[in-house]
Order: C-alpha cells, then sequence, then structure tokens
C-alpha cells in the first residue's frame, strides 16, 4: 500500500538492497577443476577458448550481450501468450506493473512458481538488451531472492553461473532480480528427444559439466538443495555461451553449516524424484546430499525416467533404499560401470564426496568416447527441431 493509502502499487522505485562488494575476478573457473581459478592467459596457454570476466553486477556499466535474435523470433516472443498453467492474473498483472517500473518490457511469462514467477523481459532504454526477471511479492512466506542474490554473488566470474545484472525492492515491498537471460533447461530438451533419453555421449558430458557446477557451488560454502534437471540450463543460442552449461534457482539454497540441528528438525525440501534418502528423515542437508540428487538426474540422462517415476510419493524413499540393495541393477541401468562405484562412494560418505575422485572416474569414462565423439556439439545443437520441441513442451505442449 502506498504511503497516501489509495493505491497498492507503488509511485516509483527504490534501491532498497546494498550491493555487496565483490573482488572482480581475472577469469573463470575451469569447469573441470572448480577450485582452481585460471587466469584469461593460463586460458590461453592451454588452448582454452577464453570468456570474459564478470563485470559489475549494474545495468548502468554492463555492457549489452548482443544476442542474435530474428525479427519473427521477436515478434513471435512479444506476441507470445502469456499464461501458463496455475497463473494468478492478479498476481502476474502486479508483477508486469513492477517490471515496468524498473523500466524493462516484459515479454513471456516462463514459470509460475509457489514463491517467485520469473519472466523474460527487455530493457526499454536497449531493445536488444533481454535478461531474466525474478520477481517475488511482499507477502510471500518464504522470502527467496535474497538468498539467490548472494548465491550469484558469491558466483561472480565462477564459469557456470548466471550473471546477475541487478536487484531492486520497490516500494510496495517486490523484491526483483535481473538476470542473464539463458536457454532451455535440461529437462526439456531430454523430453525432447526421442524416447525422453539423451545419445550416450551427450548424457556423459552433462554428468560430468553438472558434475562441476555443484563442485563449484559447493566450494563456496554454498548447498543448493534441489538439484534436478530443471536446474541446469543451456547457455543462449547464438552467443558466446550457447556451449556451456549453468545451474540456477537457488532460492532453497543454504550456507554449509559447521554444526548440525537435532535429529528430525531439518526441513523436507526438493523435488521427490531427487530427494536425497537422508533427508525423508529430517537429517541435517549436507553437501554429498546434492551429490545423490545429482546421481538420480545422470541415471534420468540414460534411461529418460527415474525407477520410481510410476510409485506413489509414498513408496518413493522405499524404493530409493531397495535401489541400494537388491534393486541395485535397477539403478544402474544403462549406465557406465564406473557409477557403480561413484554411487558406493556417495553413500559411504558423511558430508562431502571425494569430488576429484568423482571427476577422475568421469574422465576416465569420457575418454573411452572416440574423437569424434569427444569433439562432437550436443545432439540439440546440430538438430534445432530438439530445441523447437523443448520450446513447445515449455509452452505446455506434452
Amino acid at each position: 500500500m502506498s504511503s497516501d493509502g489509495l493505491s497498492p502499487y507503488p509511485k516509483m522505485v527504490g534501491i532498497d538492497w546494498s550491493i555487496l562488494s565483490v573482488v572482480e575476478s581475472n577469469g573463470q573457473v575451469d569447469i573441470e577443476e572448480p577450485l582452481a581459478e585460471v587466469s584469461l592467459q593460463a586460458i590461453s596457454q592451454n588452448g582454452s577458448e577464453q570468456v570474459p570476466s564478470a563485470p559489475n553486477a549494474s545495468f548502468e556499466k554492463q555492457r549489452p550481450h548482443h544476442t542474435t535474435i530474428e525479427k519473427e523470433d521477436k515478434e513471435s516472443l512479444v506476441n507470445a501468450n502469456l499464461e501458463v498453467q496455475g497463473a494468478d492474473p492478479s498476481v502476474r498483472d502486479s508483477d508486469f506493473f513492477t517490471i515496468r517500473c524498473i523500466g524493462y518490457t516484459p515479454l513471456r511469462l516462463v514459470q509460475f512458481g509457489p514463491f517467485t514467477r520469473v519472466y523474460f523481459v527487455r530493457n526499454k532504454k536497449n531493445p536488444s538488451q533481454e535478461c531474466i526477471a525474478k520477481v517475488e511479492s511482499y507477502n510471500e512466506n518464504k522470502r527467496t531472492v535474497g538468498i539467490e542474490a548472494r548465491v550469484y554473488l558469491d558466483c561472480k566470474g565462477v564459469r557456470g553461473f548466471a550473471e546477475l545484472y541487478d536487484r531492486f525492492r520497490t516500494l510496495n515491498g517486490s523484491r526483483v532480480l535481473l538476470i542473464q537471460r539463458l536457454g532451455t533447461d535440461l529437462n526439456r530438451i531430454r523430453r525432447a528427444h526421442p524416447g525422453r533419453s539423451l545419445l550416450h555421449a551427450d548424457a556423459l558430458k552433462l554428468c560430468l559439466k553438472t558434475f562441476s557446477r555443484i563442485w563449484s557451488l559447493h566450494d563456496r560454502s554454498w548447498m543448493h538443495r534441489n538439484i534436478n534437471p530443471s536446474n541446469f540450463v543451456v547457455g543462449q543460442p547464438h552467443s558466446d555461451f550457447d556451449d556451456q552449461i549453468f545451474i540456477m534457482d537457488f532460492g532453497l539454497a543454504r550456507r554449509c553449516r559447521g554444526k548440525s540441528r537435532p535429529f528430525g528438525a531439518c526441513p523436507i525440501v526438493g523435488a521427490d524424484a531427487y530427494r536425497p534418502i537422508s533427508n525423508y528423515s529430517r537429517v541435517e542437508y549436507q553437501p554429498k546430499d546434492d551429490i545423490e540428487s545429482w546421481f538420480y538426474m545422470c541415471h534420468e540422462f540414460f534411461n529418460g525416467n527415474l525407477p520410481w517415476d510410476k510409485l506413489p510419493h509414498t513408496s518413493t524413499v522405499d524404493f530409493k533404499i531397495h535401489c541400494r540393495s537388491l534393486g541395485r541393477d535397477l539403478l544402474l541401468t544403462n549406465m557406465p560401470v564406473t557409477f557403480d562405484e561413484i554411487l558406493e562412494g556417495i553413500d559411504s560418505s558423511k558430508i562431502n564426496v571425494d569430488y576429484y575422485r568423482i571427476s577422475a572416474l568421469l574422465k576416465a569414462e569420457l575418454a573411452k568416447l572416440s574423437l569424434k565423439q569427444l569433439n562432437e556439439p550436443f545432439s540439440w545443437k546440430k538438430d534445432p527441431r530438439i530445441v523447437y520441441r523443448a520450446y513447445k513442451i515449455e509452452q505446455g505442449w506434452k
């Protein structure tokens, strides 16, 4: 409610959050060894592609990303249906007002979640600049956008983490994050493939890339707590980042705690299909639980589904436990044999896994691929029909 008591909308936007000071990085964290930061010169000497260091998180100082978007594509985005299943029109209209107040035009409602809404938006002053706006209303019971902002700032300049352009809090209490626009998530890409499973080489490459993203997050003392394919996205097509995989959605993230809460005090979080076994008992969440969720995601890459997909939620945890003993073969179906050792390492860990060991096992498996398979781009980069089907799935097409 505004100060005059007549309108629920603000008359102006106030930037209420202070930007944390972040040391500029000379480069980005290497995809395979996230614990070692390397300079652009070192990357160049190793023959890797140079990636520009992250600029200041402000639109006034940020150089726009020039993404190649055809005229008809822009028109289709502007005229796209702004409705998604479960969206509350009154909340959506309020978000549109907020987005316009901070100088952006909403293009499309991407996701209407329980805590936040995600939109594609365009800068009014610079129409070539498009990004993601994540909006959280003042009356939300759970405040997740502030946590996301801290994660993005802590991981600034790290390979595979989207760039935080700016953040606002309006006078009506809504919080908005403006984030680098990226491509489609891995869940939709997988579903767009024939049989809903990825090619073996693609799946193996994604296992290593997604593992590296989680490793980088843990190295900065954050746990994601909601690892699943929908929270990993590809780079925007025809951009400098179209060959990268990004980790997103840190609304449930928490700092790695040095001490544990009492047994049963930890909330149950994340998607049920990828939830670690210990979380069902409300045991304190640990970094190794993110890796367990990652393993389930890898199984889905190779098989197109999870063994417990068709079971009721009440039976999921029992089947996950069953897959550790008599049903172990079900969890390792169509996966390289090295994943048996990876699973053993995850289950035997208490807090952290042996990141170097898992990374080495994945690289050893990749070394078995032919040179052609290693150098070949992902299937969705070669076949535009996959990206089209993924886009249709995003619009509600089954």
